[in-house]
């Protein structure tokens, strides 16, 4: 009898070492992440998207009710396709796809998207600033605003991308 404790003893041993090696085996699957969501990555990159969209919105309406302008276009441009990439990467984090794409220096990639979707969106933003003020034009100043606090959030986060490549 003491020897069969000893073998279920034994088996036990061998199944926690099992289950130990796999928690340390990278995580390539693909689900959703509950810890993105949380990471400071992951809340920057929520928030960068809702000051995106609200300055779209605010230029979008302001566009409608006074006709485009050069301005105006760029403004839309910087924020619609910042919105577009940093959209797709939040999806790709957020269900740990972009473990699974290893051709891609991510950490490189995020950091000169972000660096030039802030200066894309600093130039702009101060140029629909001085054309809102200008003519008076409360939604193109809004727009602006959110443009430049969106261009400061994607600075910050092009500094953590900056962290990360370099450890």
């Amino acid at each position: 009898m003491t020897e069969q404790k000893k073998h279920n003893n034994h088996k036990n041993t061998t199944t926690m070492a099992d289950e130990a090696q796999k928690t340390e085996e990278p995580d390539t699957k693909i689900r959703f992440t509950k810890s993105f969501v949380r990471s400071p990555g992951g809340v920057l990159i929520a928030i960068n998207l809702v000051l995106l969209t609200i300055g779209w919105i605010l230029m979008s309406a302001q566009r409608s009710e006074t006709g485009s302008n050069w301005s105006m276009s760029f403004y839309l441009f910087a924020t619609v396709m910042s919105w577009f990439f940093w959209i797709t990467m939040y999806i790709l984090m957020l269900f740990n796809i972009i473990s699974k794409i290893t051709c891609i220096n991510w950490p490189f990639s995020l950091l000169i998207n972000a660096g030039v979707d802030s200066l894309l969106l600093l130039v702009s933003s101060i140029l629909v600033l001085i054309y809102g003020i200008k003519w008076g034009l409360g939604m193109m100043i809004g727009a602006s605003v959110f443009g430049l606090l969106a261009s400061t959030g994607l600075a910050i986060e092009a500094y953590f991308h900056f962290k990360d490549r370099n450890d």
